[in-house]
């Protein structure tokens, strides 16, 4: 498995309103990639987002991001994202994975 993790600083809207722009216009196109696992959202303090992405292999992860750069950018146009990401997570690789409980508020 392969995971990399961003931290990003929202310029205008809120967190919730980005989350769920991103459930509706990301998350349908990545969970169809091949090799998706997992993809995770969560709000952050002083308007920040974290989000977690899962897959296969590093591979399966660059292509899926290829083909979903365009809802990307969208999102990050109209929440004024200019600066990117905020922080990484010092960690971008393998890993191993599996649920051992997850809690879903959608």
């Amino acid at each position: 498995m392969y995971l990399r993790s961003f931290v990003f600083q929202i310029g205008v809207k809120s967190t919730e309103e980005v989350i769920q722009r991103i459930r509706s216009d990301l998350i349908p196109r990545l969970s169809t990639q091949p090799g998706f696992f997992a993809y995770y959202v969560v709000a952050l303090s002083e308007n920040r987002v974290a989000t977690i992405r899962i897959f296969e292999d590093q591979d399966s992860l660059e292509s899926a991001h290829e083909a979903t750069v365009g809802a990307l950018d969208a999102i990050v146009k109209e929440f004024n994202i200019t600066d990117g990401i905020v922080e990484e997570s010092g960690y971008d690789g393998d890993v191993s994975a599996g649920v051992a409980y997850a809690r879903l508020f959608l």
